[in-house]
């Protein structure tokens, strides 16, 4: 069966391991610092669709 019957969200983790170079990047970012960096305010549609934070 390819299609699920109950659908899956996915959720960023809170946690992203990167080398040290890597920190603060758009790539690396998650959470609070996403939102922050890209000025996507917290408790949006925007927000629950991008980051764990909804």
């Amino acid at each position: 069966m390819h299609a699920h019957l109950k659908p899956l969200y996915w959720r960023e983790p809170s946690t992203l391991i990167s080398a040290r170079e890597l920190i603060g990047t758009p790539g690396f970012l998650c959470g609070k610092a996403f939102l922050k960096y890209y000025g996507i305010k917290p408790n949006t549609m925007r927000a629950y669709f991008d980051t764990y934070i909804g």
